[in-house]
């Protein structure tokens, strides 16, 4: 039989533990997601011309939490002339080895008559949370919220 427990006080170094063990009961008990307090948290809208805002916010995703302290603006790509597409605003939380945090990401969509919005990244190092949808239309030259 296999069993695994914790947490136990160490004695002479013999209890070490990692951030995914100390993690392990949370994804059990709650799933991923914004924390909606205060009610804004993490809330993405509009700016100035082609970007947004995301609200400071707090957020547990993939193995671990993001904490946003204060506003961050994101910039999108110009619109397309003749095409739509679909921008997503996304947490990602990378525990890849030469990463190790957790960001704020911009997805560009793929310009088409009938766009879909790209594809959000899982996996077991790599997670993503969308915040905003972007419907962009041909000619946008400023986000609007609506």
């Amino acid at each position: 039989m296999t069993i695994t427990s914790g947490f136990h006080n160490s004695k002479n170094g013999d209890r070490v533990y990692n951030a995914s063990q100390m993690n392990e009961p949370y994804k059990h008990i709650i799933s991923n997601g914004v924390v909606p307090n205060p009610s804004y948290s993490l809330q993405v809208l509009s700016a100035v011309d082609m970007s947004v805002v995301v609200n400071r916010g707090f957020a547990l995703i993939g193995s671990g939490w993001i904490r946003v302290n204060g506003s961050e603006t994101v910039a999108l790509d110009p619109a397309e002339s003749t095409l739509k597409r679909i921008d997503m605003i996304c947490l990602r939380w990378d525990d890849t080895d030469s990463v190790r945090s957790g960001t704020i990401v911009y997805k560009k969509g793929t310009p088409a008559t009938y766009p879909v919005g790209p594809k959000l990244e899982k996996n077991d190092l790599v997670e993503e949370l969308c915040l905003a949808r972007i419907n962009v239309n041909p000619g946008t030259t400023a986000i609007t919220d609506d």
